[in-house]
């Protein structure tokens, strides 16, 4: 057999096993990314934050606006004002926002550097209710990760709670408290 035919033959072969191994691990990280409300590399059961049915620390807060906020019944998100991914998903909860105008929801923003908090809201044009926190706070909360949010029912307990990252997401989150809006089912 000629050499140049044996060479090519191998190296299709090569490049064919590489494309496969790129192909396996594109789906399998689509599969990662494609869960609601459950980050990657965490196991079931294993999900930061406050228990499901526990009381949420604070029901009644103060929004940067001056004004009191209820979070009963609220989809509460939060975020830090320095986090590359929150900053991704302002968009996606005002346009989530504007479809769902019943919904209540909040934005939770933690603060690294003291004063960071209007330059953010101002730079994402954020026009839903932020509640200000500082970083010490974070604890109370049992979450570390973000953006993270937890639904909160009519008596404040946390009905559901998880990572977001997209509209999927927060339509999952908020399928607890608005069982019976139709609303609700994706567009298409």
């Amino acid at each position: 057999m000629n050499p140049l035919f044996m060479v090519s033959y191998f190296t299709l072969w090569a490049l064919t096993l590489c494309l496969g191994a790129c192909v396996v691990y594109m789906l399998r990280r689509m599969n990662r990314i494609k869960r609601p409300n459950f980050p990657p590399g965490i196991p079931e059961g294993e999900l930061p934050g406050l228990e499901p049915r526990s009381e949420f620390p604070r029901l009644d807060m103060i929004d940067t606006a001056g004004k009191e906020i209820s979070l009963r019944n609220t989809v509460v998100v939060f975020s830090v004002t320095g986090c590359g991914v929150c900053k991704l998903l302002y968009p996606v909860l005002h346009k989530f926002k504007d479809k769902h105008p019943h919904l209540k929801l909040a934005i939770l923003m933690f603060e690294e550097n003291e004063g960071e908090l209007p330059a953010v809201m101002q730079e994402y044009d954020i026009t839903l209710p932020v509640i200000p926190h500082r970083m010490e706070e974070m604890t109370v909360y049992r979450t570390t990760v973000f953006p993270f949010a937890y639904t909160l029912d009519s008596n404040g307990r946390v009905v559901a709670k998880g990572h977001v990252n997209e509209e999927a997401h927060l339509r999952t989150l908020a399928e607890p408290i608005l069982p019976q809006a139709p609303s609700l089912s994706p567009a298409g």
